[in-house]
């Protein structure tokens, strides 16, 4: 079954991404919160329409709450009034991260080609002490 997000103008699905989805609260479980979420997500409907397949995509909470309804009671999505103001902040954050991810591409494929551009044959040889006696007129070891 696609989870679809409740929450108002929000395109979530479980169809087009792998985002999590909390379940809604449930009227008969606790009446008064399912009409103070509703009121939350943007929505007009009557508590009584609430079903047990109604969910809200992870992106409507706070990012450290505990996500279950039942033992947190203090969990409530995001009013809707701020919903774009934090869809510009979770656009610039993606953006953000967009941008390391290519730069640090880029930084790979330098560093690559430096170190194949860069690579020459040279020998090194321990600095041992080679005695005088060992050595003839041209400077050479014998």
């Amino acid at each position: 079954m696609v989870k679809v997000c409740f929450y108002k103008d929000c395109r979530s699905s479980s169809r087009n991404s792998d985002i999590q989805f909390i379940p809604f609260v449930k009227p008969w479980k606790d009446y008064d919160r399912t009409r103070k979420w509703i009121q939350l997500c943007g929505r007009v409907l009557p508590v009584e329409k609430v079903t047990r397949f109604i969910w809200i995509c992870i992106k409507h909470f706070p990012h450290d709450a505990d996500l279950n309804w039942e033992s947190n009671v203090e969990l409530t999505p995001f009013p809707f009034e701020f919903a774009a103001i934090l869809e510009e902040e979770d656009n610039n954050r993606k953006q953000a991260f967009r941008e390391r991810r290519e730069r640090e591409k880029h930084d790979l494929k330098t560093y690559s080609r430096q170190k194949q551009s860069s690579f020459e044959s040279v020998c090194i040889l321990p600095d041992l002490p080679i005695p005088t006696d060992l050595i003839d007129y041209q400077g050479k070891l014998m």
